[in-house]
Parts: C-alpha cells; sequence; structure tokens
C-alpha cells in the first residue's frame, strides 16, 4: 500500500499574535509570530549611566542599550554637498609617522604629493601641468579608432595625399604618387581564367559530388557561419553535429518520424552518450500499444523507472493510491496540503 508524508507548507504556519506560538507548536512559525510572543513576555529594557548613544551630523549609527557602534557617514544628507574644492580647502587624514595623530592638509599641498609620485614617461608639475617624454608614445597607447575617428577625406585620393609609413623602423611619410609608382613597377597583372560561377555550374558541381568525395564549406578553423534562406532536408542515413550549442526555435520535436503505431516506433526518446557504451542513460517513452509511460534510465542500468509527477484533488482528505511512484507529489487544494510519495 501506498503511503504518503505531509510536507508542511506556509498553509499549516502558526497564528501571528502572542498566543500563536507556544512550546510544542506543531506548524511553521513565521517571524511576527515568534516576534509577538517573545514581546508577551514582558522582559524589560536595563539601565545604566548611559541611556542611548545618539549620531550626529556626517555620522551613523548609535543604540539605547547595549554595545554602540557609530560610523563615519559622509553621505549624510544632513551635510552640504560640495560641487568643487578649492586650493586651500582642509582634508583630515591619520599621521602614520607620527603615532597616527589625525591632522589636516590643504587639498593644494595633497595635489602637489600626489603629482610629485608621478615618474616614468610622463610628470605632473606642481599645479598639474602634465609633460610626456619624446619618443614614448607607442602603439599600443592609441585608440583602437584612431583611423575610424578621423574626418573623411571626401573626396578622391590624389597624388600629393601623404600617409605615415616605417622606413626600415624608422616612422616617416610618403604620398600616394610613390605608392602608385612601387605599384606599377612591382605587380604583374594577368588575365582572369576562373570559371563564372553561375546557378548552372554550381548546381553541376554540387551534384558530381559522391560517397568517396567530402564537401567543406569554410576553412579549418570551423568558425564559419552558413544561413540557409529556405527549408533544409537531409536525405542521407546519418546526420552528425559537431557543434557545443544547438539552438532550436521549433517548440515540438518530433522523434521516430513516420512510424505508423507503437509496434514500429518502439522505445523512443532521448539517449545521451557517455563513458559507458552499452548502456547509456536514457529518458522517453517505453514501447507498448499506447507509449503511455515517460521513463529514465540512469547510466549503466537496463532497467527503466517511470518519471515522478504531480497530481492534485480538492476533496480536503490524504491521498492513498499508488499514482506516479514514490518521490510522487500529490497537492490537494481543498485544504492547501502538499504530500510526497514514501514508500
Amino acid at each position: 500500500m501506498a503511503t504518503w508524508k505531509k510536507i508542511l507548507t506556509e498553509a499549516d504556519k502558526a497564528t501571528d499574535g502572542a498566543g500563536g506560538i507556544a512550546d510544542g507548536e506543531a506548524g511553521l512559525a513565521t517571524g511576527n509570530a515568534v516576534f509577538d510572543y517573545i514581546a508577551a513576555q514582558g522582559f524589560s529594557t536595563g539601565s545604566g549611566d548611559i541611556t542611548a548613544v545618539t549620531a550626529g551630523n556626517g555620522i551613523s549609527g548609535g543604540a539605547t542599550s547595549g554595545a554602540a557602534t557609530v560610523t563615519l557617514d559622509i553621505s549624510d544628507s544632513s551635510l552640504t554637498t560640495a560641487t568643487a574644492i578649492a586650493q586651500a580647502d582642509l582634508i583630515a587624514f591619520s599621521d602614520e609617522d607620527d603615532s597616527a595623530v589625525t591632522k589636516n592638509i590643504t587639498f593644494s599641498n595633497l595635489e602637489d604629493q600626489i603629482f610629485g609620485n608621478v615618474s616614468g614617461d610622463a610628470t605632473v608639475a606642481a599645479g598639474g601641468a602634465l609633460t610626456i617624454a619624446n619618443t614614448s608614445v607607442q602603439a599600443a597607447m592609441l585608440n583602437t579608432d584612431i583611423v575610424s575617428g578621423l574626418t573623411d577625406i571626401g573626396a578622391d585620393i590624389a597624388s600629393t595625399d601623404e600617409f605615415i609609413i616605417s622606413d626600415a623602423g624608422a616612422i616617416k611619410r610618403s604620398d600616394i604618387s610613390r605608392l602608385t609608382t612601387f605599384f606599377q613597377s612591382a605587380l604583374t597583372f594577368t588575365t582572369n581564367t576562373d570559371v563564372s560561377v553561375s546557378k548552372t555550374n554550381l548546381t553541376n558541381a554540387l551534384a558530381s559530388y559522391t560517397g568517396d568525395d567530402t564537401l567543406n564549406i569554410g576553412d579549418a578553423g570551423d568558425d564559419t557561419t552558413v544561413v540557409i534562406r529556405g527549408n533544409l532536408q537531409v536525405d542521407g542515413t546519418t546526420t552528425t553535429v559537431n557543434s557545443t550549442t544547438l539552438t532550436i526555435d521549433d517548440k515540438i520535436i518530433t522523434a521516430a518520424s513516420g512510424g505508423t503505431n507503437a509496434a514500429t516506433v518502439g522505445t523512443a526518446g532521448l539517449e545521451i552518450d557517455t563513458e559507458d557504451s552499452t548502456q547509456l542513460p536514457f529518458i522517453g517513452f517505453v514501447d507498448g500499444a499506447g507509449l503511455t509511460e515517460m521513463v529514465v534510465k540512469a547510466e549503466g542500468n537496463t532497467t527503466a523507472f517511470p518519471i515522478a509527477v504531480m497530481e492534485f484533488s480538492s476533496n480536503s482528505t490524504a491521498p492513498t493510491g499508488n499514482a506516479g511512484g514514490v518521490g510522487s507529489f500529490h497537492y490537494d487544494t481543498g485544504d492547501d496540503k502538499l504530500y510526497i510519495r514514501t514508500v
């Protein structure tokens, strides 16, 4: 006989209020019920010389009893928000070289201190003047829009237009006229003898492939995108997809297409390739007259197990049937009870 155990849900929670929770409470206890019960016990607050620590402007935290912690809070809305800082404005800091004594420093002195630590290919003088050393700007420092970000020439290229060129490592300039002369003397032009790739020629070429041939589209990097603007029909006996991500818009995938009845379809579903080549994990429908039982089979097992399901009723009565098998859930809408089958 099936055994069902009730799972406690929000419907089983204790009633809020002082009387909603007590010793031996069998229902779920909410935070409100626990708080109300503790408050109803009449515990009094402590007493002492200090009754409260109150945070002032720019300070957060405090407490009216027990340990109190205050924290510097520069986001305090009671503080005046400045939109600029002047050279003579003061900033507080801890001087670690003087026993961590709290001191102040002007923004101007702090600024000069920071600028004085800048070294290398660029230096900053007191007051903020930045100087980049000669021959220090390298190609890696340039933005990727160094060309695309420039204004278009707005006209045909002329022989006097100039460009930058590296002459055996020395950066120089040249113009289009020298580039034209180079191409004219260095290149040899021949007649194009390629066969026209017309629809007829392409169709005939593809039709000539046999079972001994392999047709590759794209290079060895396996990163070419092929788009078929229409239906795809594969008439061979084997279709292999080596990609790691498969995306399908169709909401329903049909297996054993063309089967006339359960006997011809047999067991149908999804088999997952793992190291156990003889007993692979499987999920699908078992063969039979109706193909109505959905099962799952773990790797290395020969027995397929039914997949647990969720059933429901509205009769406010605990379930007793065997529907769904061990691990199945039963929800009763009549009294908001949730059960799980254990045997």
